[in-house]
């Protein structure tokens, strides 16, 4: 079945399978694949679909990295209980600390 969408303002207003009512309202026919959700959690026409601000580009990174960070945790307890060499324990140190820094200045920004 294909369905009818109405664009305003680059979100989609209206759906519709109905073509009477799709006529009424001034729908276009579109398929589904050229709908996509948008970041801001709107539905948009494929071509319409706005860039992501630097701001939430900056907020999702920072989500991943503390997610890393919180996987990792568990290194530290690896480590004491003799699960890896003062080597391995640095490399994985220098990664969380990476890890830190980037959060910092992503947060700075």
């Amino acid at each position: 079945m294909k369905n009818y969408y109405k664009l305003e303002n680059g979100t989609i207003s209206m759906a519709t399978p109905y073509k009477e009512l799709a006529e009424k309202c001034g729908c276009n026919l579109q398929t589904d694949k050229n709908i996509l959700r948008g970041y801001d959690g709107h539905l948009y026409f494929e071509n319409e679909l706005p860039e992501k601000p630097q701001s939430i580009i900056n907020a999702e990174r920072i989500e991943e990295l503390k997610g890393f960070l919180a996987a990792a945790d568990y290194w530290g307890q690896k480590y004491i209980d003799g699960e890896y060499t003062d080597d391995e324990w640095n490399e994985k140190k220098a990664l969380r600390k990476a890890w830190r820094e980037e959060i910092r200045q992503l947060e700075g920004e």
